[in-house]
């Protein structure tokens, strides 16, 4: 639960002014981490659930303390004789007094309250932490989709440098009479899907920023800009001890606290068949505008019990106990998907490390055959058709190698998200 404190902390710290000035500096990972517990509509909503929560925490423990109530009246009258020469006569009266009245049994059914109330506020609690895990899940997924577009900007550039150099040599070939017609037309075709691939990241920019920006809960974007690298850690070769991390998820503890909360409404509602039993004290003074009063001291236990109320109580508690086998087998099913969850998203998580690893490879292999190729082509060792493969290829793998990264990245998110970590959890 040490979690939970930090994350509040940092909900309730001042909000950062980033709306205005965000894209003055490109923001870390952990800036936008500050500023989305700060700003995050989700993460603020969940933190009003536990204050309304604690709020219901109060109010069942209200029904266990005295009441005390005062109340005051005053009236006046006149009155008239019907004989003759009746007088008139008016009188002023008044009262008032105070009553304490103090909640004494009732088949323990405010005190089950009081606990529910209490598991309600857990529950809310764990789903804090269910929210911060989702919502940085979101937060590291729009952070690295804007590292990748920003990155695809100066990838897309450099494509497009290399195909206009491509088409320059192949047209001078061609002018000499060495290259077909052909020849001329894919590199033109090259050159033209690098242009629309470059405008096209340009766009993905856009949206990017728009991305992160609804996840860290800006109004407007700006000119967003991020710092930080595509490259995922290494993925630890050990398999986690996944029962541990099971107990410890966030997401089964809150269905295990809405389980314990169904107990105690069942018990509650069992309650429901005893009588309610109140022991008050009552002082209270009247009198009229004549120097004539009376004070009144009372103090009495009150009891109710109910008799018969057409099966209320009775099908109350059925449905209560069908709402714990529910909250059992919600329970026993969460289980199973969070085991599962994380063993998958582990397994995705190895094999994205290895496609990056071994992208990586592919990628400075196609980097030496381009260089190779391009001298061959410029003194007619190759042909163009052969040489365009390798270009072809090389293009295709900065690309895949781009992606690659940036889905490594994601797959790690998912899996710390997968394990429950929040807001508050350092890479």
């Amino acid at each position: 639960m040490k979690s939970i404190g930090t994350l509040i902390i940092v909900l309730l710290s001042a909000v950062l002014p980033v709306a205005s000035g965000a894209g003055e500096e490109a923001l870390t990972w952990r800036k936008c981490v500050e500023i989305a517990a700060a700003n995050n509509p989700d993460v603020r909503a969940s933190h009003e659930k536990i204050m309304q929560g604690r709020a219901g925490v109060g109010t069942a423990r209200s029904v266990l303390l005295p009441r005390v109530e005062a109340d005051a009246s005053v009236s006046t009258g006149k009155t008239e004789t019907s004989t003759l020469g009746g007088q008139e006569g008016r009188t002023n009266s008044y009262s008032y007094g105070v009553t304490a009245k103090q909640l004494v049994f009732d088949g323990m059914k405010s005190v089950y309250d009081l606990k529910a109330a209490g598991k309600s506020l857990e529950s809310a609690e764990y789903d804090y932490l269910v929210t911060s895990s989702n919502v940085r899940l979101d937060l590291r997924s729009a952070f690295v989709q804007l590292l990748r577009a920003q990155e695809s900007i100066d990838l897309y550039a450099q494509i497009l440098a290399r195909r206009k150099q491509n088409l320059t040599l192949v047209k001078m070939r061609y002018e000499a009479g060495r290259e077909h017609r052909g020849s001329l037309l894919t590199a033109e075709a090259s050159l033209a899907r690098a242009q629309a691939d470059s405008a096209q990241a340009a766009r993905g920019l856009v949206l990017a920023r728009q991305g992160l920006a609804k996840v860290l809960g800006l109004a407007v974007s700006g000119p967003l800009a991020v710092t930080g690298s595509l490259t995922a850690a290494p993925a630890v070769s050990d398999q986690p001890d996944f029962e541990a991390l099971v107990r410890d998820n966030p997401v089964l503890q809150k269905m295990m606290a809405q389980r314990e909360l169904a107990v105690l409404n069942v018990e509650s509602a069992k309650a429901e068949y005893f009588p309610t039993v109140y022991g008050f004290l009552s002082a209270d003074r009247s009198g009229t505008s004549r120097p004539s009063s009376a004070t009144e001291w009372s103090a009495g236990v009150q009891m109710a019990l109910p008799l018969f109320e057409g099966g209320a109580t009775y099908h109350g508690v059925r449905g209560k106990e069908a709402a714990l086998r529910q909250a059992s087998e919600d329970a026993r099913s969460t289980r199973g998907a969070v085991l599962f969850t994380m063993q998958e998203k582990w397994v995705n998580y190895r094999n994205a490390i290895e496609d990056a690893g071994v992208q990586q490879k592919f990628l400075r292999a196609a980097e030496e055959r381009a260089k190779i190729a391009e001298s061959q082509y410029s003194i007619g060792l190759i042909q163009f058709d052969n040489w365009v493969i390798i270009e072809d290829n090389l293009v295709q793998l900065k690309k895949s190698y781009l992606d690659a990264g940036a889905q490594a990245l994601v797959a790690e998110a998912e899996w710390v998200q997968s394990r429950g970590e929040t807001l508050s959890y350092e890479e």
